[in-house]
């Protein structure tokens, strides 16, 4: 998938050889400048723009591979977030979304909102299933020199307001509304203990909304920072340039993925670029 992402590696060895090379200008003493170093300082210049364009334009695999020798462990840790293991962790996690669910299956009297339940926790698993091979190509990214960014959600209004959010709040108002036709079928009573043990059945269901947004704040973390956050927090798309490494939005390959692809799904050529719309 990553075949076609990077420039061609014509003149890579060149950047790779002079780009971690100071050239210092030529010191003359005051009053004895003739002129003559003149077109050395426009050569020079001219040098430093070419290899600043050749670094804005592409990133050479060779030179992430130069700078970062010691790659096992984090081969290890990419292999256990893809394959069957990725799988295993999307299987745990829709057992424990489902299980308490069906447990409440029996005490729903009517069959067409507990189908509407049941489909809205089926997307919840399937966003479950997306955000872990986002994070399976964020790993594979990384072992090449390319740290994948994604739309921010560190903070609570980002978070309120991703998709599968939504699909976690209106299964809430649906349980809710679920647990209140049990208790008054006719909508005729009214009575404010039922609205009351309806709104609290929501506690019950509650995992639903908070598992659903550990998955979504994929960039998050327990106590420390994770290095997306540290780049975006520096504000510096260029913190680790030196090591070899690339910020790229989410939304670039994405774009790049589907420019490769026509509508049956077979791979042709095409066109990469850096840069976020």
């Amino acid at each position: 998938m990553l075949k076609g992402l990077f420039t061609p590696p014509q003149d890579e060895e060149h950047l790779t050889r002079d780009a971690l090379r100071e050239e210092s200008l030529p010191e003359h003493p005051e009053g004895d400048d003739d002129g003559s170093s003149l077109p050395v300082v426009v050569v020079e210049s001219e040098q430093q723009h070419e290899r600043q364009k050749k670094r804005e334009e592409g990133t050479s695999i060779e030179l992430f591979l130069a700078q970062n020798k010691s790659l096992s462990e984090m081969k290890v840790e990419r292999d256990g977030q893809a394959g069957i293991m990725l799988w295993i962790n999307v299987g745990i996690f829709c057992f424990l979304l489902f299980s308490p669910i069906i447990a409440l299956i029996p005490t729903m009297s009517n069959a067409a909102f507990m189908a509407i339940e049941l489909s809205l926790i089926i997307l919840i698993g399937w966003s479950k299933i997306e955000y872990a091979h986002r994070a399976t190509v964020w790993n594979v990214c990384l072992t090449r020199g390319i740290i994948v960014d994604f739309p921010k959600t560190h903070k609570v209004t980002m978070w309120l307001r991703q998709l599968p959010m939504f699909f976690a709040y209106f299964f809430l108002f649906l349980h809710a509304f679920t647990v209140y036709l049990t208790l008054d079928p006719e909508l005729e009573k009214g009575e404010l203990s039922d609205i009351l043990q309806a709104i609290l059945s929501i506690l019950a269901v509650l995992f639903v909304l908070l598992m659903t947004k550990e998955f979504v704040v994929i960039e998050g973390a327990n106590s420390l920072l994770t290095l997306n956050m540290v780049v975006y927090l520096f504000q510096d798309e260029n913190l680790l340039r030196e090591k070899g490494f690339r910020v790229v939005h989410m939304s670039r390959l994405q774009d790049f993925v589907k420019g490769r692809s026509n509508r049956f799904g077979w791979e042709k050529t095409g066109h990469f670029s850096w840069k976020r719309d």
